[in-house]
């Protein structure tokens, strides 16, 4: 009775954390949320904040405006645990507006994928791949396939917009989420990888790898991790892990599930 507010917000991203929205620093890395002490020294050289005039806001007072935005609305809609405890982080006197109700899955079709038995590793990598979504990351794994000669390679259904070694990596272009399924059994993909180094708020694509029913590795932060946690055949990892780690790991969960 006291909210006159009919305001839901829906949590897609964390701009209202931070303008540059994925919560990456100058570096490229998730920043974790840190004392807006850093925030002061970083925000001004953050070229993931893409309106430049906002590099120069004071992130207290943005956030202290936002929480206002926020206190005042009927509810703050969030998909995932993790970005109902960031919230929690930055306004701790929201949280009982926050209301977790993740997106509705039912429309992804079950397809149990069967790759080849004893087919060397072929990780499949989903989505249009910018920073944020762990270009990078795919790159250098490439690369260090490439130069140990590793029997490894990588398809991107999709886009990845870094350059990376064609020796390693395929990308199939732009895809319709139903035609996903038949393209990775096609390819014969044996495990996924879902690079993003950003604390999604939900993701569709690490549903969709579930469903075909091969192991998929993330790195340990978001919506990404909320939802590879309660099955033992998925992993995730820390975002300092190395190429080599990554590879070994993903090898070690090609043949536990073969």
């Amino acid at each position: 009775a006291d909210n006159p507010s009919s305001v839901t917000v829906h949590w897609h991203d964390h701009y209202l954390m931070c303008p540059t929205r994925h919560l990456l620093n100058t570096e490229s890395r998730y920043c974790g949320l840190p004392d807006p002490s850093v925030c002061i020294s970083c925000l001004p050289n953050n070229a993931h904040c893409l309106d430049a005039p906002l590099r120069s806001l004071d992130i207290v007072t943005w956030r202290e405006q936002w929480g206002q935005v926020l206190a005042s609305s009927a509810s703050i809609r969030v998909f995932s645990s993790s970005s109902r405890e960031l919230l929690r982080r930055v306004w701790p006197q929201v949280d009982s507006n926050v209301v977790l109700t993740p997106h509705d899955t039912a429309h992804i079709p079950q397809s149990e994928l069967s790759p080849a038995p004893e087919s060397p590793l072929h990780i499949g990598v989903v989505g249009r791949i910018a920073a944020h979504k762990g270009a990078a990351q795919v790159v250098r794994l490439a690369r260090h396939i490439a130069e140990t000669s590793a029997n490894a390679r990588i398809t991107v259904f999709g886009t990845l917009e870094e350059p990376a070694p064609a020796s390693v990596v395929s990308q199939t272009g732009a895809y319709s989420a139903e035609a996903l399924p038949a393209l990775c059994a096609e390819q014969g993909v044996n495990a996924f990888w879902f690079p993003s180094i950003w604390p999604e708020t939900f993701s569709f694509v690490v549903h969709e790898m579930k469903a075909m029913g091969l192991p998929v590795l993330a790195y340990d932060v978001g919506a990404q991790a909320d939802t590879l946690a309660d099955d033992d055949r998925h992993r995730v990892v820390s975002l300092d892990m190395s190429s080599e780690d990554i590879l070994t790991t993903l090898t070690e969960m090609r043949s536990a599930s073969s």
